[in-house]
């Protein structure tokens, strides 16, 4: 499920990410963010794998293109309307 992007680390980090949070494990968690944190490069390297790892499993689950676009809209729009209400 996981997208390899040729950048192993990324893709250690994301599954790390993935096992710490269902293990409910906010130390190793944290570990990992700040491992993942510490320069723009691995930053995204991570947020990619996740980007698209996510995408497969919505994809896996059945879900088309035009309804993921609608659910992340509406996500996206509800967010920038709590933003500004701050």
């Amino acid at each position: 499920m996981t997208c390899d992007l040729g950048e192993h680390s990324a893709n250690r980090r994301v599954a790390a990410l993935l096992l710490h949070a269902l293990r409910g494990d906010l130390v190793g968690r944290e570990v990992v963010l700040a491992e993942s944190s510490w320069c723009p490069h691995c930053s995204a390297g991570v947020i990619d794998v996740l980007t698209w790892s996510l995408l497969g499993a919505l994809h896996q689950s059945g879900a088309s293109d035009d309804e993921i676009e609608a659910s992340m809209l509406f996500v996206t729009a509800r967010a920038a309307a709590a933003e500004a209400a701050i």
